[in-house]
């Protein structure tokens, strides 16, 4: 019910009825990975990205998977953009386009925002 009034406060709070954005980190995003108070919010540490992986570190108060291909990724954020600077090889990222516009997709694809899509029959 609280993700048809708010996305952003998508989880209900059973003892209060409230509707709230977290309740462990594990229900924030990679970009504001840490809850407070059941609020997301920025990390200042890679501990605080450990949820994620083992490998996620804490780039610019964001969590950032590391990747130099979109195989190296988990399912969640399957797509690498291998350009990321902050990060010695790439970030992974939940879109399939980069923070600049480019496209993440494999070659025949296009990018739709959360996923690629074939250009032609039987990709």
């Amino acid at each position: 019910m609280c993700a048809l009034k708010n996305p952003n406060e998508s989880i209900c709070d059973l003892t209060t009825g409230a509707c709230i954005q977290c309740i462990t980190n594990e229900d924030c995003p990679m970009d504001n990975p840490v809850c407070n108070s059941n609020i997301c919010g920025d990390c200042n540490d890679d501990d605080q990205c450990s949820h994620l992986s083992e490998s996620a570190k804490c780039v610019n108060t964001e969590c950032v998977l590391a990747c130099t291909t979109n195989d190296d990724c988990p399912e969640m954020y399957p797509f690498c953009d291998s350009d990321y600077v902050s990060v010695s090889d790439g970030r992974c990222l939940n879109r399939c386009n980069d923070s600049e516009g480019n496209d993440l997709c494999p070659e025949s694809h296009t990018c739709d925002v959360y996923e690629c899509v074939c250009e032609y029959p039987g990709c």
